[in-house]
């Protein structure tokens, strides 16, 4: 207005000065303002022991957060490492061979003595309650099984060979391998009983068969028309 005299000044930003130390290019700290000491001790007690005790509460949470994240992630569920807790596998049905259809040709060539079963077992559905597979290792050899639709668990095993062949004579030991992994008392089953302690030759000059019992399953051998049959069957197989 005319005749006053404008007395506020405006006040303008002024740059922070350059300092040169050497090579070194570096700019002056920028300037804090500082409290004096009348200041500080006119802030009233209660709100100095307020703001530490806030401070203090705030420091506390994130300790026993952090041991909280942490005791969770390395404690297992329910005290039980879960690498432990794993289900159950399904026992065997009783009136069955004790084996699925899919161990058959593992266990068949961990004996690694020929014949091995090189391909998939071929498989067929049938009529009933069971299927059947076929595998032949040439045109007189075989082995064939039958097992149940549910579960696919087998009930019977049957080897065919011509007597001309080299493994007719050996091929108890895969039957007994595939059913009864290492077990000497399979074979012992076999030699004593099924070829009655005699050569395997004296087995073969005139037709015979021969029957035995071994942990619940029969096993029979059969000689006729220059083939040797050996089938092992689940009880309720027969």
């Amino acid at each position: 207005m005319p005749g006053t005299t404008d007395e506020t000044k405006t006040a303008t930003a002024v740059e922070e000065p350059v300092d040169f130390e050497g090579d070194e290019l570096r700019l002056f700290e920028p300037a804090h303002e500082e409290v004096s000491e009348d200041t500080a001790e006119s802030i009233p007690l209660w709100k100095k022991v307020v703001a530490g005790a806030g401070l203090l509460a705030g420091v506390l949470v994130l300790v026993l957060l952090f041991e909280s994240v942490s005791s969770n992630q390395d404690e297992p569920v329910s005290g039980i490492p879960l690498s432990l807790i794993e289900a159950e596998p399904e026992p065997p049905p009783p009136d069955t061979l004790r084996i699925r259809f899919d161990e058959v040709r593992e266990r068949w060539n961990a004996l690694e003595q020929a014949p091995l079963i090189s391909t998939p077992l071929r498989r067929f559905s049938e009529p009933g309650e069971l299927d059947s597979f076929l595998h032949r290792f040439d045109a007189s050899t075989q082995v064939v099984g039958a097992y149940q639709d549910d579960g696919e668990w087998m009930v019977a095993l049957m080897f065919q060979s011509d007597l001309r062949q080299a493994v007719a004579s050996q091929m108890y030991l895969h039957m007994c391998h595939t059913l009864h992994p290492f077990s000497p008392d399979c074979i012992e089953a076999y030699q004593d009983t099924g070829l009655g302690g005699l050569p395997f030759a004296e087995h073969t000059a005139t037709d015979s068969e021969t029957s035995w019992q071994f942990e619940g399953n029969t096993w029979r051998m059969t000689v006729a028309n220059g083939e040797i049959t050996i089938r092992v069957l689940a009880p309720t197989s027969e």
